[in-house]
């Protein structure tokens, strides 16, 4: 079995096994930006206990939960979006 370089070469059925390996490496590729998303996450909450004033650290932890809310919720629907219009 061949990797497909070009989409235009070969069968439907060799285009479409073309794209089913672009998939796969998008999907195991998923968990390592997880990893790092969570990592980051962590260092943030460090910054904030080592920079902040003791009053203003539950409100840069909310923030900090707020936007991790807004992105999950929104991510996905974003990317749909640009997904429906350009494909």
């Amino acid at each position: 079995m061949r990797v497909m370089t070009e989409p235009s070469e070969g069968s439907p059925s060799d285009r479409r096994r073309g794209a089913a390996y672009q998939l796969a490496a998008a999907v195991s590729a998923a968990p390592g930006c997880e990893a790092a998303a969570l990592g980051m996450s962590a260092s943030w909450h460090i910054l904030i206990r080592d920079l902040m004033s003791r009053s203003w650290i539950p409100v840069s932890v909310g923030f900090i939960g707020a936007g991790t809310g807004v992105s999950t919720v929104c991510g996905p629907l974003f990317s749909g979006a640009l997904t429906e219009h350009y494909s």
